[in-house]
């Protein structure tokens, strides 16, 4: 079906900066220039006229995957600023996707707090599943019949073998999980010997892998919502883990504080935080190489105004791209990144929470020459408004995609959280909130169609 859209490119403020690098070099000593990063002109404001022909949407299919998720036994904990009830089981659960029997199809692994076991769904090849995870040795891990509130799983190859092994974050001080792949089917759990289980934060909320020293493995980024830091004079904050593995054995160690990461990483908030003071505010990390210098760089949402873009030294050190320049995502949570304009480099988009004490929501950062610009306004990437109030939302997880084949990326958002309330003036229903789809027209602007 085709849709005619039209939309109107609206100005956004503009901000002249001066940008500091910092450290980390490896030049003997020498103080990195200056950079003065360039004056934006303003937007143009033209009407943009253009056709674009949707597919049929979504068709619910029986693939066998079915569960559910959530935690027994929540902590009780006080309300943040009176506001939003804090309950870090709300972070249990995640999934993954990966193809662990070499079969060349994509298997799922689902972890769901403690409510029941993990799932490996592995694929037939022909779109059905079927969840093998207590034949593989992976579905429960605290008992034979019960799980840790586990989240945040990864497939990695963390041995170099040619095979995906697992690891599996926890929250509420409960374990995480590194599980290596016997190459038959099966896993075994190695915590104990990985280095991994040293860990001593309090959430391990997602993961990332990526080979950010050039040595030929995968090391791995972890983030840690809500987790308690002594920010003014912080240890090793477990963020960043390097890879010491050989083919028998899969082994990390904590370099956070000697790659520049703890400090980069743990800054104060710049906004009301229902945390506190000295706490971890990480979510979502990514590894791209930005700046095509072979070395990944760091994208890592969080929240309270405190996602980074870390620049990748080459010396086994990262730097603060943006040194007292804040991203303007107030609650960064999931992260997309991705050439969403289509220029031959990566932009950024972050989502977030919008309503009455939260007005940013979801942020599209454009990339220009590694000078991140916020073009969310203009982008439209935010729940649409309805009858002329903006509809509430909060977002988690997005994935870019090109769903319509029309060669620019679409996004898809899930939102929603258990938290409903109202007053004489204002309303929230988040628990009421749906999952967005941002189609993409190639020039960093979205239209939302699944709210129609």
């Amino acid at each position: 079906m085709n849709h005619k859209i039209i939309s109107q490119a609206l100005l956004t403020s503009l901000f002249c900066f001066l940008i500091t690098a910092c450290g980390g070099s490896g030049d003997g000593g020498k103080k990195d220039p200056e950079i003065i990063a360039p004056v934006f002109p303003p937007d143009p404001v033209p009407e943009i006229t253009q056709e674009l022909s949707y597919g049929d949407g979504f068709t619910k299919i029986d693939a066998g995957i079915n569960f559910k998720t959530g935690y027994k036994n929540p902590t009780a904990t006080p309300l943040g600023q009176g506001r939003v009830p804090q309950h870090p089981e709300h972070f249990a659960g995640g999934a993954a996707t990966g193809d662990y029997d070499n079969d060349g199809d994509l298997d799922i692994l689902i972890v769901r707090g403690d409510i029941g076991p993990n799932l490996l769904y592995q694929n037939n090849g022909q779109g059905i599943f079927q969840d093998v995870a207590l034949s593989a040795g992976i579905a429960n891990t605290k008992s034979s019949t019960e799980n840790y509130r586990h989240s945040g799983p990864l497939f990695v190859d963390m041995n170099g073998d040619g095979h995906l092994d697992i690891f599996i974050g926890a929250v509420n001080s409960d374990p995480v999980k590194v599980f290596q792949n016997n190459r038959d089917g099966t896993f075994s759990d190695v915590t104990a010997t990985s280095g991994l289980s040293n860990l001593t934060s309090e959430h391990t909320i997602s993961a990332a892998a990526s080979d950010y020293d050039f040595d030929g493995d995968l090391d791995l980024f972890l983030t840690h919502w809500g987790t308690s830091r002594n920010v003014a004079n912080p240890d090793a904050s477990e963020h960043l883990w390097r890879n010491n593995s050989t083919a028998n054995s899969i082994q990390f160690e904590d370099v956070s504080k000697t790659s520049g990461i703890t400090s980069a990483i743990l800054a104060q908030p710049l906004v009301s935080s229902v945390l506190g003071e000295d706490h971890d505010a990480t979510f979502a990390p990514v590894f791209v190489d930005v700046d095509n210098d072979q070395y990944p760089d760091l994208f890592v949402t969080a929240d309270f105004k405190t996602s980074r873009f870390l620049l990748n030294n080459r010396d086994g050190t990262f730097r603060n791209s943006r040194p007292g320049l804040p991203f303007e995502d107030e609650a960064g949570m999931g992260s997309a990144v991705a050439d969403f304009d289509n220029d031959g480099d990566f932009d950024w988009f972050v989502s977030g929470i919008i309503g009455e004490f939260w007005p940013l929501g979801n942020r599209l950062y454009e990339n220009r020459s590694l000078n991140f610009k916020d073009v969310s306004v203009n982008a439209a990437v935010n729940a649409p408004r309805q009858n002329g109030l903006q509809k509430v939302s909060w977002a988690w997880g997005v994935c870019a995609e090109d769903f319509d084949g029309d060669m620019n990326l679409d996004l898809y958002v899930t939102n929603g959280f258990p938290f409903a309330f109202q007053n004489e003036f204002v309303s929230f229903d988040f628990d009421k909130d749906q999952t967005l789809l941002f189609m993409g027209f190639g020039d960093n602007t979205f239209e939302e169609k699944l709210s129609n």
